[in-house]
């Protein structure tokens, strides 16, 4: 199993480990339920699997107080995200 890649979309000195794998991938999959969200994405000739893993266990701690990530019951992953075709939201 990989180590979980971070990404901090900030300023000029962010660092990003995530970013270049995402950027000019193709998504060719995708599974989003209420715990769980996984997409398959294609560069060339290298796959990616990027995952909000269902089980939390699997999630890293928070970075803070290394405390153990929960899910909360009342929220549903399907409402985090939006896929379009296009990447036209508007129209």
């Amino acid at each position: 199993m990989q180590r979980p890649l971070t990404a901090d979309f900030g300023g000029d000195e962010s660092w990003d480990d995530l970013s270049p794998l995402l950027i000019g991938a193709r998504l060719v999959a995708a599974t989003v339920t209420d715990t769980t969200a996984r997409f398959m994405l294609r560069q060339g000739a290298e796959g990616y699997l990027l995952e909000v893993p269902a089980e939390a266990g699997r999630l890293p701690p928070f970075g803070g107080t290394g405390q153990p990530r929960r899910w909360n019951p009342r929220e549903s992953l399907r409402d985090a995200w939006v896929l379009a075709e296009s990447g036209d939201l508007v129209g």
